[in-house]
């Protein structure tokens, strides 16, 4: 799959409205952003169903790996696990040195941790969070990355897909069904990964034509899909769209950013330098949560909406970039040591 530098650009902006949302949990700024936007209510939250299915987008290439024998699932199941963990170790270490008195708190809970069941509803709350505001994303993701696995291992593979997606919007449109803590992790991850996995196979089978007029219509339908985003996160629509439809039209986005259709992906399909920034969209994700747990603490302070959001985001990327370039590298040599070793008893 080539380049999708724009699909980069989109990540960098939900870490930013993740952070936003929680700008929001301080005292008086949840009034003051929605002045700023204008509305009476934001949904910043839904950055992460939009994580979800550039996840899903990018896993059925490996997906398709498995189904054709060139990747063992199992292999794969490793290479997802050893890619997500390292950035969540390092949060929790942080979290162990900068907290020292919920320590044994922290230390009890880092076999939920460890087995990534943080996303699964496991847990008294934020659906058994550990380092709180990220580990319930990444346990449903990997998760929901290990059960599409096992279907694409299978036959009618995209029937299933589509019988677990349609469950699950059953089951968070009628949430009385389930405890609540189950629709915070692995019923949001299947459908949106789900998505994401149809919207990668369509890509990958139908052609755009690359015409002035093609172009020109696709631009268009581009710009209307990131409006129609941006107001939904906004609450600004007139057009009150539900989840799973804005969903539909985020991915429709993507299948176009995909092939470049429209002048627009196709002008931010060629900056390749993003990429020196959006590689350190995943662990500034994780690693905002350390600034929150601690600033939290003094979360009345009276300071802006825009110096909350910096005093999150500056420690997030500082941090972010110290697991990428030291610790992630460091703790990947240390388990092929490990590996080795265990290789050569053998």
């Amino acid at each position: 799959m080539k380049k999708l530098y724009a699909i980069e650009f989109i990540r960098i902006w939900l870490t930013i409205a993740v952070i936003i949302l929680h700008v929001t949990f301080f005292g008086g700024t949840k009034e003051k952003i929605q002045n700023f936007f204008g509305v009476k209510e934001t949904a910043f939250y839904f950055a992460v169903e939009l994580f979800f299915i550039i996840g899903g987008f990018f896993l059925y290439k490996k997906l398709k790996q498995v189904r054709q024998g060139e990747v063992k699932p199992t292999d794969l199941i490793k290479k997802t696990y050893f890619r997500l963990f390292p950035a969540l170790l390092f949060s929790f270490i942080l979290l162990i040195i900068c907290v020292p008195t919920k320590r044994f708190e922290f230390l009890s809970a880092f076999p939920r941790l460890a087995t990534l069941t943080t996303g699964l509803g496991l847990g008294p709350k934020h659906a058994g969070e550990v380092i709180s505001w990220g580990d319930w994303y990444v346990g449903a993701y990997f998760w929901t990355t290990c059960l599409f696995i096992g279907l694409f291992s299978k036959s009618k593979t995209f029937l299933s897909v589509g019988i677990l997606m349609y469950l699950s919007i059953l089951l968070k449109m009628h949430n009385t069904l389930l405890p609540k803590q189950i629709f915070q992790g692995i019923t949001r991850s299947i459908y949106s990964m789900g998505l994401g996995v149809i919207t990668a196979y369509l890509s990958e089978n139908i052609t755009l034509s690359k015409t002035k007029t093609s172009k020109t219509i696709f631009s268009v339908l581009e710009l209307l899909c990131i409006i129609s985003t941006y107001r939904y996160f906004a609450k600004t629509s007139h057009t009150k769209f539900t989840f799973w439809e804005i969903e539909i039209i985020f991915a429709f986005l993507v299948l176009l950013i995909s092939h470049s259709a429209g002048y627009i992906s196709e002008f931010f399909n060629k900056i390749e330098k993003v990429q020196y920034i959006s590689r350190y969209s995943y662990p500034t994700f994780i690693c905002h949560a350390i600034p929150m747990i601690l600033m939290l603490k003094y979360k009345n302070t009276g300071l802006s909406p825009i110096a909350y959001f910096f005093a999150l985001l500056t420690p997030a990327i500082i941090l972010g970039m110290i697991e990428y370039h030291f610790f992630e590298p460091y703790f990947k040599k240390i388990i092929k040591y490990f590996i080795r070793e265990k290789e050569k008893e053998n």
